[in-house]
């Protein structure tokens, strides 16, 4: 799905836009922006995440008469006043973030509940624009226990978040296309539990973990690891490219905290930084070396006032040798070491055993053994190729892996 009209329109036109898109036409009359604080009213927050609001607009409900195509143009008080206990509908608003400001998880969640606390007889649609992303969330209603309590009950928010609107990932691209109205809806309520099947949580862990399968075994036929230590080649590759996931994934819900700067991970940056970056499509491999291991062994495993680049003169034979928290890799880059380290200067250091760099000297031989493969021999160096990180999207025939006859 094409969002660059969020880079172009205001938020209300692209917002309007990008439903119709889903098969949902929306029907505000009220293109200005509205005042949060007179919208939310005593569920306006003193938090940082409501006073970086700049634009709140209502986009419109969603009922059946979208199905019938007799919606009415309404303002957000004409939609209020149309609404019941009896009433059958979701409301959507969109709101703007300053530009500075990345929010949390939580910050969205926070703003979600407090949209769906004015709506008490219908969920609420959040929509979230800051910067060049989106984030797009509901929540769980419910009645109450006790049946004197008017209104529903907030649970727990469901989004997808980061959604970059220049450069859309392919699975957040899938789960707006599934959005998308099915020929077979008919009404609101077919509607509803469509959308509350794309938002379930555990779909969306089943599908995470099945297109993590999927990229681990289309991955293994090209990864190498040292030999050092495990001679089977799949036993040895299979360890170290499970042992990757599982780092790449902290690294990832670090970056979402804002601890890893998004440029490790940008494709011109890296292009700008890494000499030899995604150039031979299938042979270049400098982003895992180069990036990955210093940061997972060089900045993570590395107390930030010692980072620094192993010495390559007699200094490293005395002192930096089998050291492996140590960056490496300096003639890989493009850029000077004093601008490497600038790169990594923020992450903090995490004290723990996921960064330790496996390779070690056997404690019987004495000899150096790689696991890792965090290396300045070429031959004793992990190969990860970079399009397994950066290429589009493919059809991989995985069939003779999971049994099947048709899984790609």
């Amino acid at each position: 799905m094409d969002l660059s009209v969020f880079h172009s329109k205001n938020l209300f036109e692209a917002g309007t836009e990008m439903f119709g898109k889903l098969g949902i036409p929306l029907n505000s009359n009220t293109a200005i922006s509205l005042d949060l604080k007179a919208v939310l009213k005593e569920h306006f927050k003193a938090k940082d995440i409501f006073s970086n609001v700049t634009e709140t607009y209502f986009l419109g409900l969603v009922d059946d008469s979208v199905f019938d195509m007799l919606q009415t143009p309404l303002s957000l008080e004409q939609a209020e006043n149309k609404i019941n206990n009896d009433y059958n509908g979701l409301m959507v608003f969109a709101v703007r973030l300053n530009d500075n400001k990345m929010p949390t998880r939580s910050d969205i969640a926070d703003l979600t509940r407090a949209f769906n606390r004015i709506s008490k007889f219908m969920p609420v649609v959040l929509l979230v624009q800051y910067g060049n992303l989106l984030a797009f969330s509901t929540s769980e209603r419910m009645k109450y226990q006790q049946t004197w309590r008017p209104g529903e009950k907030i649970g727990k928010v469901s989004m997808l978040k980061d959604i970059d609107i220049l450069k859309t990932h392919a699975g957040h691209s899938r789960i707006l296309e599934d959005l998308i109205v099915k020929p077979e809806v008919k009404n609101f309520n077919g509607l509803y539990e469509q959308w509350k099947q794309v938002f379930s949580i555990q779909i969306l862990n089943k599908r995470f973990y099945q297109e993590l399968s999927n990229w681990y075994f289309w991955a293994l036929a090209h990864v190498s690891f040292p030999d050092d230590i495990e001679k089977d080649k799949n036993i040895r590759n299979a360890t170290g490219l499970i042992r990757l996931i599982t780092r790449i994934i902290f690294i990832w819900f670090i970056k979402e905290k804002q601890l890893v700067p998004e440029t490790l991970f940008d494709r011109s940056e890296l292009s700008r930084i890494l000499k030899e970056f995604a150039k031979n499509n299938k042979e270049s491999h400098s982003f895992y070396q180069a990036v990955l291991q210093n940061l997972f062994f060089g900045t993570l495993n590395q107390k930030m006032n010692e980072r620094r680049f192993a010495e390559d003169t007699e200094k490293y034979v005395k002192g930096d040798h089998g050291v492996k928290s140590l960056f490496r890799y300096k003639e890989l880059f493009s850029i000077s070491e004093h601008e490497v380290l600038a790169l990594f200067a923020g992450i903090p250091f995490l004290n723990g055993g996921l960064f330790d760099c496996l390779d070690k000297d056997n404690p019987d031989t004495g000899k150096h053994q790689f696991v890792d493969g965090f290396s300045r021999n070429p031959k004793k160096r992990a190969i990860v190729p970079d399009f397994l990180f950066f290429h589009a999207e493919e059809d991989c025939d995985l069939n003779a892996i999971y049994g099947t006859k048709n899984k790609k």
